[in-house]
C-alpha cells in the first residue's frame, strides 16, 4: 500500500468585522494578614519607675505609656504594664 499524506491543516478563519475581546480578568489582590505585635506583661515591683522599666526591656518610656494608655509616668507595685515588643 501506498502512504497517503495527512491533509494540510485548514487555515484560520478570520472574521470581517471586528471581533470584541473581554480582556482577561485581573487576579484577586493577595490579603495580607497582619499579626498582631508581639507583646509581654510585666508587673511592676517595689522600686520600679517607667524610665527604669523601659530600660531594662529596651523600650522608650513613651512607648511605655502608649502601650498602656498612660497620661503620667505614675505606676503602682503590682500594676501590669504591657511592654512592647519591636518586631
Amino acid at each position: 500500500m501506498i502512504p497517503v499524506p495527512a491533509p494540510a491543516p485548514a487555515a484560520p478563519v478570520v472574521p470581517d468585522e471586528p471581533v470584541a475581546v473581554e480582556p482577561a480578568p485581573k487576579p484577586a489582590p493577595k490579603i495580607v494578614e497582619e499579626k498582631p505585635a508581639k507583646k509581654s506583661i510585666y508587673s511592676v515591683k517595689p522600686g520600679d519607675t517607667l524610665g527604669k522599666i523601659a530600660k531594662q526591656k529596651g523600650v522608650t518610656v513613651a512607648e511605655l505609656k502608649a502601650a498602656n494608655s498612660l497620661k503620667n509616668d505614675i505606676v503602682k507595685i503590682g500594676q501590669k504594664l504591657v511592654i512592647p515588643v519591636k518586631p
